[in-house]
């Protein structure tokens, strides 16, 4: 097996983890649809208005808008999160807001970005692991050439690289939302200091 193969295999490890995670994703989100429809499907006049009003009326709108966004938050923060959604405009959807959850605090009733040299470390650590992991594989994938002649040593081959492009998979996701809530910040300072 040569550096070839190894990249291949790497490839097909990239393409087919965001599809699972895409299906997790999308599951998630018919359950809560399923969970709207139920509410609006049963005769919610049964009910007395301080029970509409206080828990059905807000639960619906969380279902609503987890399943048009993707994000699980309580009713009264859905305005805020509008707000920063209008606010940053142009390049950055409700995907980029799902990503940069983690690193959104409110601030005098405002949601802001929170990101401290801590999250810089693990930024730095995450892609050491994953060109590390990629590394390992293609070195990996070079040493063990003459070895794969039998189903047995190429599945272990296959395991291996298998594991370390995961594992290089794994910390570039986690990357993901630290660069964006990044991005995030620096639209948000340039439109403070215009």
């Amino acid at each position: 097996m040569d550096a070839w193969q190894a990249i291949g295999v790497a490839v097909i490890t990239a393409l087919i983890g965001p599809t699972v995670i895409s299906f997790i994703q999308s599951y998630l989100k018919r359950r809560s649809q399923d969970l709207s429809n139920v509410v609006i499907a049963k005769d919610i006049s049964t009910f007395s208005e301080n029970f509409k009003n206080e828990f059905i009326v807000p639960d619906a709108e969380e279902n609503y808008f987890f399943v048009q966004t993707g994000i699980r938050t309580n009713s009264k923060s859905i305005d805020s999160h509008i707000k920063l959604k209008n606010k940053l405009g142009e390049h950055f959807t409700w995907y980029h807001i799902r990503k940069a959850q983690g690193f959104l605090i409110f601030r005098n009733s405002e949601l802001t970005i929170s990101l401290n040299k801590w999250v810089e470390i693990y930024k730095i650590v995450l892609l050491v692991v994953a060109f590390a992991a990629m590394f390992a594989a293609v070195i990996f994938a070079y040493w063990t050439k003459g070895f794969t002649h039998t189903w047995y040593t190429f599945g272990v081959f296959m395991f291996v690289v298998l594991i370390l492009m995961g594992l290089a998979y794994l910390a570039l996701e986690a990357l993901q939302p630290i660069l964006i809530a990044k991005s995030m910040k620096k639209k948000l300072e340039k439109l403070k200091s215009t």
